[in-house]
């Protein structure tokens, strides 16, 4: 074959690559998004990691990672799900990617938080409880944050646009213009049950400690319930357009124990 003009060795001039690969950390995030944040390339993991022969622990581990976000889900969630505000208010609570804590539960980690569920059902067999015994913190640690996500999930599905208005000035939005009180209150209520499990669950923790651990974290837990429904309260009062309507309609105290 006759050699084509053009090159050093007066052959075909191949393109220069030297400059290929030098990317921008713009351009990478955007790469990685397209190529590891799909909902194609989550399924395909999941699916890896299901098909791997792995026990159902380390199926849950793997799992648990997420590795476009580069963090624990379940970890995250029990350090930042507690806290209402990041649900009232989503920009509050911000990733490296700009992703919000109502994207956190909805949509990111959806797909692992979903097959989490189904490992944990898995487990209840009784060919798994020798597994669970020995691994018993941390499967009551994967199990609460599975609750948590459900539970965020379904006030997001349920009440999310009653719920997440703090991001917006309080004279531009009310939230009562197309809700009733009682579907006000149903949301108010969701959030304030939502308090109090992650309060139940501090509790229980510390339940088999020493009495000085146990009352320090009954101290802890009383002003959390306190900064809670604070903020629950001054939430609806701020985009509530006539608040009266609600307060006969919910327990403004609760219950502290």
């Amino acid at each position: 074959m006759a050699k084509q003009s053009g090159g050093a060795n007066g052959g075909t001039a191949f393109p220069d690559y030297s400059g290929i690969g030098v990317m921008s950390e713009e351009d990478q995030r955007f790469y990685r998004e397209i190529t590891e944040n799909t909902t194609e390339s989550k399924r395909e993991r999941i699916n890896m990691i299901r098909n791997s022969g792995k026990s159902i622990l380390e199926q849950i581990n793997e799992l648990s990672h997420d590795p476009y976000a580069g963090r624990d889900i379940v970890a995250y969630i029990l350090q930042n799900g507690p806290y209402i505000i990041h649900f009232l208010k989503p920009s509050s609570l911000t990733d490296e990617q700009g992703n919000d804590f109502i994207d956190f539960v909805e949509s990111d980690s959806r797909l692992y938080f979903q097959e989490i569920v189904t490992l944990l059902k898995e487990l209840e067999k009784p060919q798994y409880t020798s597994a669970v015994k020995n691994n018993k913190d941390h499967v009551r640690s994967v199990k609460r944050a599975a609750e948590m996500w459900q539970a965020l999930l379904g006030m997001r599905e349920e009440a999310g646009e009653l719920l997440t208005c703090g991001d917006e000035e309080p004279d531009t939005v009310f939230i009562d213009d197309d809700a009733s009180p009682e579907a006000c209150a149903n949301a108010y209520n969701m959030a304030k049950d939502f308090v109090m499990s992650c309060a139940k669950w501090e509790l229980g923790k510390a339940a088999a400690q020493g009495e000085l651990v146990r009352l320090h974290v009954q101290g802890v837990v009383k002003k959390y319930v306190a900064e809670q429904k604070e903020l629950l309260q001054s939430y609806f009062c701020t985009y509530m357009r006539n608040v009266k309507r609600l307060i006969p309609l919910v327990d403004w105290n609760g219950s502290d124990k």
